[in-house]
């Protein structure tokens, strides 16, 4: 049986705790958006045959089901690694949604888990479902996206602003900024004693900036949306996540202006993975 998967919300399930959360946060936003629901299991190392997936899978949109009542579910066990399988839907999906595993600020302790995988290569947002998930973004769950004024942050902000819209949430848009350490006896900075304030003073206002700019964009295709924006010193993943504090989701693009171009995934979006204190989208 062909299941359509053509603008639906796609989920990983495994039956782990964190995959049922992401099977309901995956349900409410299949039913906000107005569209069906396809909840995948897929396992290459499955043992007792294709019925043992099928219920796994049938388990899952029974959750789902159960959490938004009438709302189109499927259920598809592939018998493939689940990066994978998630990751050929996603060419056809509207979003992704995993659960999260990890735990903790480790800077790359999941380099090999499915959220990370499939973060880095879906080809449609991804949503890693962690910290507190259990409201959608909504007039108390705000929206909470990073800017850098690189292209992909461009991308997140735009897509961050049409679902806070949709949810009736605030957005609130974020930079950090910061300066290099300096060595007190450089020659450098014993030739301008104030290099450090002067760089720390242009980096904040580069900042400003990029936050003003992101506002204008949005107020332009959302003018009765409410925009909050901020800034902070400090690391732009230790910012997110201070930030995402109560937020109903944190919204990033997959690189930034400090990343190679052949990263499939940045710094800053691999560190808030395991950082956030809700989910997270990665826009790509």
């Amino acid at each position: 049986m062909t299941v359509p998967v053509s603008g639906a919300v796609v989920v990983g399930y495994d039956a782990s705790e964190s995959s049922k959360t992401a099977v309901e946060w995956a349900a409410a936003d299949a039913n906000r958006r107005g569209v069906d629901l396809v909840v995948v299991h897929a396992d290459r190392r499955l043992k007792g045959g294709d019925g043992a997936a099928d219920a796994i899978a049938e388990e899952g949109a029974v959750r789902a089901r159960e959490r938004v009542p009438g709302l189109t579910v499927h259920a598809v066990a592939r018998r493939q690694g689940p990066a994978a399988a998630l990751q050929e839907l996603s060419a056809e999906a509207a979003v992704v949604v995993v659960g999260h595993r990890g735990r903790g600020r480790l800077a790359a302790g999941l380099v090999g888990s499915v959220a990370f995988t499939i973060s880095a290569h879906a080809q449609c947002p991804v949503l890693v479902i962690r910290g507190n998930s259990e409201h959608l973004p909504g007039p108390d769950r705000p929206v909470v996206v990073g800017t850098d004024d690189s292209e992909f942050a461009t991308r997140a902000v735009a897509g961050a602003a049409r679902l806070a819209a949709s949810t009736n949430a605030r957005l609130i848009i974020a930079a950090a900024w910061d300066v290099p350490e300096v060595n007190p006896w450089s020659a450098a900075y014993l030739a301008n004693v104030n290099a450090v304030e002067d760089a720390a003073q242009a980096a904040e206002a580069e900042a400003v900036s990029a936050v003003e700019r992101a506002r204008e964009m949005v107020m332009a295709e959302h003018p009765g949306l409410t925009v909050e924006v901020g800034t902070q010193r400090g690391r732009p993943e230790h910012v997110l996540a201070d930030a995402s504090e109560g937020a109903g989701l944190l919204v990033v693009g997959s690189r930034g202006h400090s990343d190679l171009v052949g990263l499939l995934l940045g710094s800053v979006s691999r560190a808030v993975l395991h950082t956030a204190n809700c989910p997270v989208a990665v826009i790509r």
